[in-house]
């Protein structure tokens, strides 16, 4: 007899699919260095959203993103990173705050991470250059800007993973949506 599946059916799929890149640099053109002007990376879409980029020499990258209605954005982590004082800020705007504590998350980490925990976890205080935290170690439907930075010369490659689930009311409906398809016919 098969067993209702619900959030750990969304869990495992996440975890088992390949993650969408959704910025590459290289690609797609050098990202903004203007937190009033970042660039938009798009609506992020179900599962692991990647942005991948490069800095270095205290340069800077700004980037926009979008998390649409009925999802919330359930992590974020640095893939893989190179450089040795990174900073990472996100602001619940379209563009970028200059002050630290009017951020949800800023923080600086040292050392070569090769994949970082979850920043949503990780700071829910606001991490330790200030900001106002993350409350429920997830974010929202809405609009939100990103600033990565190193602070050594560089240049230095990241990727940072951006995991978008079902809201949890959401994800409800659809575990009850499939239950026709769980009976078993006789």
């Amino acid at each position: 007899m098969k067993k209702l599946r619900s959030n750990w059916v969304i869990a495992a799929f996440i975890t088992s699919s390949q993650a969408a890149v959704v910025y590459t640099e290289s690609v797609d053109g050098e990202i903004s260095a203007t937190n009033t002007a970042p660039t938009n990376v798009g609506v992020l879409a179900f599962g692991p959203n990647d942005v991948i980029g490069q800095i270095g020499g205290g340069l800077r990258d700004y980037f926009t993103f979008s998390i649409p209605a009925a999802f919330t954005l359930d992590s974020i982590t640095l893939v893989s990173g190179t450089g040795q004082n990174h900073f990472f800020g996100i602001d619940d705007q379209a563009t970028f705050s200059d002050n630290p504590t009017d951020l949800p998350i800023a923080t600086l980490f040292s050392g070569a991470p090769t994949e970082s925990a979850d920043f949503l976890e990780t700071f829910a205080s606001g991490g330790n250059q200030g900001g106002t935290g993350v409350t429920g170690g997830f974010l929202p439907t809405g609009n939100y800007s990103v600033l990565v930075n190193e602070f050594e010369a560089g240049p230095f490659d990241y990727t940072l993973r951006f995991t978008v689930v079902p809201e949890p009311s959401s994800a409800l409906l659809l575990s009850l949506a499939g239950l026709p398809l769980l009976r078993r016919r006789r």
